[in-house]
């Protein structure tokens, strides 16, 4: 997977799941399928790595992902160290700050 660069996390490789009736099957990168009646195939693309530490993104930008789709909420708490009010999509602050130590904390021991 590419390389974050400047305290950035690494991106990933891309992931391709078959479903058939409800039985969820990773697929190799490279393989010729017939997929079945009613059965889909999930693309996961994958992103690039990371620029900057993500204690550094700005709060309201993160929101701003989780809001679009582009980020998930525990990716927002446990990754970027944002914890935010879901009913007004604000970052809250000083919670984030709390939480961004918290994490610095535990990933130092």
């Amino acid at each position: 997977p590419p390389w974050g660069l400047r305290g950035g996390g690494d991106g990933r490789t891309a992931l391709f799941i078959l479903d058939p009736e409800g039985r969820a099957e990773k697929l190799p990168s490279k393989v010729s399928i017939t997929v079945p009646k009613g059965g889909r195939v999930s693309v996961q693309t994958p992103g690039g790595g990371g620029f900057g530490h993500p204690h550094e993104r700005e709060p309201d930008a993160v929101v701003r992902d989780v809001r679009d789709g582009k980020v998930s909420p525990r990716t927002a708490s446990e990754t970027y160290g944002v914890i935010y009010d879901a009913a007004t999509w604000s970052a809250a602050h000083e919670a984030t700050l709390a939480q961004r130590e918290r994490l610095e904390r535990s990933s130092t021991r």
